[in-house]
C-alpha cells in the first residue's frame, strides 16, 4: 500500500455508519421539530374577559350562599310553655306552644328574614328590613312589637302592639297600627279591627282573651295547636264570644265554650272535634 493510501485509511478508520432510526422515534422527532417551529397563538381578549367575569360571579354566589345559610339557625318549641328565643340581631321572640321559628341574616343588604310556623310575640331590634314569612302570608316590620298566629294556611291572626306592621294576605296589603289586628282564612280576611294591647299583653302563659270574636277563630286556634280536625255548622261557628280561655287544657276550654255558647261537642279518639246542636 502506498504511503498516500495509508494516510487515507488511517483518517477514515475512526468513522462509523449511523444506526438506523425506527418509525416511531422518527415520527416523534418530526412532531417535536414541527411544534418548535409553530407560531404562538394569541388568546381572544373578549373570551378571556368573559371567563374572568364568570369566575368572579361564581365566587360571589358561593360566598353569598355560605354567608346567608337560608333560614338558619332555627328553634322549635315542642311544649305548651312559651319559650324565649333571642335572634342573632338581639330581637326577642316569645315562641308559643308547638311553634317554630327560623332566622336568616343577609350580609349583602343586611335584611333579616324570619320564617314562622305557629304563634309568637316579636319585639324587634331596630335595624335593617325585618320580614316574617308565615303560612298564608308575610309581614314587614315598620314598628317593634306584634304577634302572629299562623299554624297553617287555614286560618291565622296578626296583632300589632307597638309601631306598625305591613301585612300581605291573599295579594292584599294592610298596614296595622298599634291597637289593631286582622284575621284570615283560606278565602276571607276580617279587619283591621281594634284591640286592647294591654289586655292581651298582660295575660298569663296559654291564656287568651277574645273580645266579641267568632267561634270559628277560637276553635280553629285550639284545633291547630292540638292537631284536631274541626267539623261544625257555619251558624254555630259564626257566634261571637267574649272572655278569657286557658288553652293548655284544650278539652276544658272547649267545654267552657260549649256551655257559654249553647252547643254540644264530641272529641273522638282520632282527634276529630265535632260541634253539634244542643
Amino acid at each position: 500500500m502506498s504511503q498516500k493510501n495509508e494516510k487515507i485509511e488511517k483518517h477514515i478508520s475512526s468513522w462509523s455508519v449511523p444506526q438506523s432510526v425506527g418509525e416511531e422515534e422518527a415520527w416523534e422527532r418530526l412532531m417535536k421539530a414541527k411544534s418548535q417551529n409553530q407560531p404562538v397563538r394569541k388568546l381572544n381578549q373578549e373570551w378571556v374577559g368573559q371567563l374572568a367575569a364568570g369566575i368572579a360571579a361564581l365566587v360571589m354566589i358561593v360566598f353569598a350562599l355560605s354567608e346567608t345559610k337560608i333560614f338558619a339557625p332555627g328553634e322549635i318549641n315542642h311544649s305548651q310553655i312559651t319559650q324565649t328565643v333571642w335572634l342573632p340581631d338581639s330581637s326577642l321572640v316569645q315562641l308559643k306552644a308547638y311553634s317554630s321559628v327560623k332566622y336568616n341574616y343577609q350580609r349583602i343588604g343586611g335584611a333579616r328574614l324570619i320564617h314562622l310556623k305557629g304563634e309568637a310575640l316579636f319585639k324587634v331590634k331596630e335595624g335593617k328590613r325585618f320580614e316574617v314569612q308565615f303560612p298564608g302570608g308575610n309581614l314587614e316590620v315598620l314598628g317593634t312589637q306584634f304577634t302572629i298566629q299562623a299554624y297553617s294556611e287555614e286560618s291565622g291572626r296578626v296583632d300589632c302592639f307597638g309601631g306598625s306592621v305591613k301585612v300581605s294576605l291573599h295579594s292584599q296589603f294592610f298596614t296595622l297600627e298599634k291597637g289593631q289586628a286582622v284575621t284570615f282564612d283560606q278565602t276571607t280576611i276580617d279587619g283591621p279591627f281594634n284591640i286592647n294591647p294591654e289586655q292581651k299583653l298582660n295575660l298569663p302563659d296559654n291564656v287568651y282573651h277574645w273580645d266579641n270574636r267568632p267561634l270559628k277563630e277560637i276553635l280553629s286556634l285550639i284545633c291547630q295547636r292540638e292537631n284536631y280536625t274541626l267539623e261544625a255548622p257555619d251558624h254555630i261557628l259564626q257566634k261571637n264570644f267574649t272572655g278569657p280561655l286557658q288553652l293548655d287544657k284544650p278539652e276544658k276550654a272547649i267545654g267552657i265554650l260549649a256551655r257559654a255558647m249553647n252547643f254540644d261537642y264530641q272529641l273522638k279518639t282520632n282527634k276529630q272535634l265535632i260541634i253539634e246542636e244542643k
